[in-house]
């Protein structure tokens, strides 16, 4: 697969092992700016939780949702992308004092005030149980004409949806290897006839000197009687 892009993923290294050019994905950045976004189970796609800021971001990769737990920090090497309720719980227990990891397990939990009188659902169980599907994404979606079908991968964060994001900055390569990654994109690229190049037609002049014969090879011979 050919990638047509402005930046770099952590799967693109495979380009190593040889490129079909038949395949092309273009894969360039586009940002939409939307207000009021994201109303699945009233999901928050940020909070803050006892005076620190988490943020959330929805991805769906190749027709699959993951809900993945950002902890921002004011320098972007150092932002911290969960995807399972065991690595959160353990983070913030060896990085926070006791009583704030307490205070902040507990809003993740559902036992907070915040969740009481606004989620339906833990936050954790958002991660595990995958509860927001991608035909409950495309739905929401659409409400902002978006139609999540032609993408292989989106981002929605807080009030933008973002186009081919880099998901190497969401710490994507814990869910999908760059093998893996990369072999879903073709396929979701090839299921989806997006930008298929078409393949060059050979004049047969052209291919008959490529096979090692002459206009004459194929003329059909007098027979001596």
């Amino acid at each position: 697969m050919l990638i047509n892009s402005n930046f770099k993923d952590y799967y693109d290294n495979l380009n190593v092992y040889g490129v079909d050019k038949q395949i092309v994905f273009n894969r360039y950045q586009e940002k939409i700016y939307v207000q009021n976004l994201f109303k699945i189970d009233n999901f928050p796609l940020s909070m803050l939780s006892c005076g620190r800021y988490f943020s959330f971001a929805v991805l769906s990769f190749c027709k699959q949702v993951y809900v993945c737990l950002i902890m921002d920090k004011s320098d972007e090497k150092d932002k911290k992308c969960f995807y399972s309720s065991n690595e959160i719980r353990k983070y913030i227990t060896e990085n926070f004092e006791y009583r704030r990891a307490k205070c902040i397990l507990e809003e993740f939990e559902g036992k907070g005030s915040y969740h009481k009188y606004v989620m339906k659902n833990s936050i954790f169980k958002y991660i595990d149980d995958k509860l927001i599907t991608y035909n409950k994404l495309k739905s929401e979606l659409l409400g902002y004409n978006f139609n999540l079908d032609d993408y292989p991968i989106v981002a929605v964060q807080t009030q933008s949806i973002i186009v081919n994001p880099i998901i190497r900055t969401y710490n994507f390569q814990k869910i999908k290897s760059p093998y893996d990654a990369r072999m879903e994109i073709e396929q979701w690229v090839l299921n989806n006839n997006l930008t298929m190049k078409e393949p060059e037609k050979i004049d047969d002049s052209i291919l008959r000197d490529m096979k090692g014969f002459d206009k004459i090879s194929f003329r059909k011979r007098k027979q001596k009687k």
